[in-house]
């Protein structure tokens, strides 16, 4: 038969290598008869760009070190027009073009057929790092906003107070403070411990404290000072009752005592000398009274009168 038209329009859709088929027939009074069955391979063009992948490891601004840094991940990316490939690429600036590529890249791989790639002895430095994905036709997504990835490997510093000397204030020894702080390349500071802790007591002895300083890449500083609580307060002996009168030939000296404070030690007794008296004897004599603490503290000597 015969086409006769004026027009012929028909709307219809395709995946991609999809084949429809279309039927023509003659109009009426042309004469004509139907027109065979004509089939008609339509090829769909995929022109729409896959979605960007999203980078999930490590997380913007993470800091690690050479070691920890040992790929880095994004999510998988789905496409009508698979398989879908990505493209990755990393800078020491932030700095981009209009069409999301960096301006001084160091590094852009080829098609990687998995959504991550491996970064395994990367140096320390900050860096930026994107990834777009491709499908099988060539569309691309837009490259993913850079993230920030800082290896760092060095150690944060510790600050630490001079080694610190306090007096005993008793048995216990003493509540001693300090304040130690630490700095790195990280703005927030790193985390820092030390044991004894400040503010604990600290015995009549000289002890180390221990301080570690741990950054957010894992790091890690170690220092350590002494703090020295001493004794060097003498104890003080005090005499009960006072003078003592005696009569030639009377009754013997009879001790009255003494009592013996000390900041650290509890329990001290005096040692009395009272070898100089001789009740036979008319005379003044000295009964002495000493005492030594555990510490080497040796105590002002108290003297009694004895007529």
């Amino acid at each position: 038969g015969v086409l006769v038209s004026d027009s012929i329009s028909t709307t219809t859709s395709a995946t991609v290598g999809h084949t429809i088929e279309i039927r023509f027939t003659s109009l009426p009074g042309t004469g004509g008869s139907a027109a065979a069955l004509d089939n008609v391979t339509v090829t769909a063009t995929d022109t729409t760009a896959p979605a960007a992948p999203s980078i999930v490891s490590p997380a913007d601004n993470s800091f690690l070190t050479t070691a920890a840094m040992d790929k880095i991940d994004w999510t998988d990316v789905v496409d009508s027009s698979a398989p879908v490939t990505y493209i990755y690429s990393s800078s020491m600036s932030s700095a981009t073009n209009i069409d999301g590529t960096f301006v001084t890249p160091i590094y852009t791989s080829g098609a990687l057929a998995s959504s991550e790639i491996l970064t395994p002895g990367t140096p320390a430095g900050v860096y930026y790092v994107s990834v777009k994905a491709v499908d099988a036709v060539g569309n691309s997504s837009t490259w993913t906003t850079p993230i920030q990835i800082t290896i760092d490997n060095t150690a944060p510093a510790l600050n630490l107070p001079s080694n610190i000397t306090q007096e005993a204030v008793g048995p216990s020894g003493n509540v001693v403070t300090y304040v130690v702080s630490s700095t790195d390349a990280n703005p927030t500071n790193p985390v820092v411990n030390c044991t004894p802790a400040s503010g604990s007591t600290f015995p009549v002895a000289t002890t180390a404290v221990n301080c570690s300083s741990t950054d957010t890449a894992g790091n890690v500083a170690n220092a350590s000072f002494t703090v020295t609580v001493q004794d060097t307060t003498k104890p003080v002996i005090t005499l009960v009752g006072g003078a003592v009168n005696l009569t030639v030939g009377g009754a013997p000296y009879t001790e009255q005592g003494a009592t013996v404070f000390d900041v650290v030690d509890t329990g001290l007794t005096a040692v009395i000398d009272a070898s100089a008296i001789n009740p036979a004897l008319p005379g003044s004599y000295i009964v002495t009274y000493n005492v030594t603490d555990s510490h080497g503290n040796v105590a002002t000597t108290v003297n009694r009168v004895v007529n």
